[in-house]
């Protein structure tokens, strides 16, 4: 099972927020803004320091309710709504960035409190706060059927609490740097078994880590030209490690599904969907409830890439879900016997790299080559030009 700090995206408020400054008005603080209206230092630090204030002024500081709108030195957009007392944060506020939105208190211009932050890939924390990290208790809902509700801290689960995963599987139990250290007990994906008894760095105490580092480098881009179009049977010992890796709750000795056939019918189907689509950039998640028969008995799609005409979503989610549903697959082994299990397919549109998530990376393959990219009867792409961007607006 892989690690868990490396599943965890550390978010610090600090490097994108108003930074506290002695209210007297100490003259080593540069405030920004004019003489009769300063305000306290931001980070990141506005472009040419220019900021704007909606709001009023009284004794040569920014005061009362108010919104502050600034660009930093790559022109990433911050909102902030709050109200301001001699140029700093004050109480309640509402931080917007690219990113993620936070609600709630500030101390110093930092959020502190409890508050709610609600990022991007549509995860959201509900929970204690503190010098802009999450820490003391909060829930964490990711998008699919990932969450975690217990103690926090350094934005990690610390202490006790209760993971639930995407596979199907979950834990409850002690933490420590968000890795399951200490007591606690393991739910398997699939059969549903449980063990109970002490962890160790993310492992049952006395046992070896899963992969090795050639099965990480391996599930890092699992899916090269030459094992697009192989059955499970047909790939090599490493692979298939690469594969069961990515489960956080697979019983050792256990195999997760797959197709039946291999990546390359999905890869074309979804590649002609993505040109009729006009997707140009972005991911979407899809997970199949694959039954012991081999037969998909649910589909679940989360994420959604980015579109010229966005009209076309409904008919570019619905067809990949369609290509997904009519796929066999090799049912999922539990102690050698058939059993239901959750499969995962990551499909990222375009050629950035994907985006953070804020709960969790994409836990399984991270990329299924270019999706816009047309494939030979080998499963090989052709070259292609770049895929289209975005329009300016």
């Amino acid at each position: 099972m892989r690690s868990l700090l490396a599943s965890f995206v550390v978010i610090s408020f600090s490097a994108s927020t108003v930074v506290a400054a002695p209210a007297n008005g100490a003259g080593h603080v540069r405030y920004l803004g004019e003489s009769k209206c300063r305000i306290a230092p931001l980070e990141p630090a506005p472009h040419k320091d220019i900021v704007d204030w909606s709001g009023d002024c009284d004794g040569g500081f920014a005061t009362g309710k108010g919104r502050l709108l600034w660009h930093d030195a790559k022109w990433q957009p911050y909102t902030l709504a709050a109200v301001l007392v001699r140029g700093e944060v004050i109480g309640e506020g509402e931080l917007k960035t690219e990113r993620y939105t936070y609600t709630g208190p500030f101390l110093h211009g930092i959020p502190h409190g409890y508050g709610i932050i609600t990022y991007q890939d549509g995860a959201k924390y509900t929970g204690d706060v503190a010098g802009g990290k999450r820490a003391g208790k909060g829930l964490m809902v990711g998008t699919g059927h990932i969450r975690y509700d217990g103690e926090w801290k350094d934005d990690q689960p610390q202490g006790w609490g209760e993971m639930h995963y995407w596979d199907g599987g979950s834990y409850k139990g002690e933490w420590q740097a968000g890795k399951r250290h200490g007591k606690g007990e393991i739910r398997y994906a699939g059969s549903g078994r449980r063990f109970e008894g002490d962890f160790e760095d993310n492992e049952i105490a006395g046992t070896a880590p899963l992969a090795t580092e050639a099965v990480k480098r391996s599930a890092a881009s699992p899916h090269n030209d030459h094992v697009l179009d192989q059955a499970w049977e047909a790939l090599t010992a490493d692979q298939k490690a690469a594969e069961r890796a990515q489960y956080q709750t697979l019983e050792r000795g256990d195999d997760p599904p797959y197709p039946a056939k291999g990546l390359h019918p999905i890869v074309n189907a979804v590649s002609r969907l993505a040109q009729e689509a006009d997707a140009f950039d972005g991911t979407l998640r899809v997970e199949v409830l694959v039954g012991a028969d081999g037969k998909a008995k649910q589909i679940d799609t989360f994420d959604r890439p980015a579109l010229i005409d966005s009209s076309k979503m409904d008919m570019l989610v619905k067809g990949i879900a369609d290509v997904m549903m009519v796929e066999t697959y090799k049912p999922a082994m539990c102690r050698g016997e058939p059993c239901n299990m959750v499969y995962q397919l990551a499909i990222r549109f375009g050629t950035r790299t994907a985006t953070e998530s804020n709960f969790f990376p994409l836990t399984t393959r991270n990329s299924l080559l270019n999706s816009r990219r047309r494939l030979d009867d080998l499963g090989k792409p052709l070259n292609m030009p770049p895929p289209r961007k975005a329009e300016p607006r």
